[in-house]
């Protein structure tokens, strides 16, 4: 699941890629424009998607989060 926010933590897009095909996330992301940045839980199988990631030109950082620390992020009160 891919969710994009603008800096106001506005969803702009959201989508779901099925087996994590690298060239419909490449789409993702070139349709965003470039300056963009990631965020990615480190679960199972990530290192290919990471590594992945920092090649695609429109991302200008990817950032690896832990995925219990994620999960407190989403479930707090705001």
């Amino acid at each position: 699941m891919l969710c994009t926010i603008d800096e106001d933590d506005t969803v702009v897009r959201e989508a779901r890629i099925e087996r994590n095909d690298p060239v419909v996330l490449a789409a993702y992301f070139r349709e965003l424009g470039p300056h963009s940045k990631a965020v990615m839980e480190a679960c199972w199988n990530w290192g290919w998607l990471f590594d992945y990631l920092c090649e695609v030109p429109e991302l200008d950082e990817v950032v690896l989060s832990h995925p219990g620390k994620t999960r407190l992020i989403a479930e707090r009160e705001t």
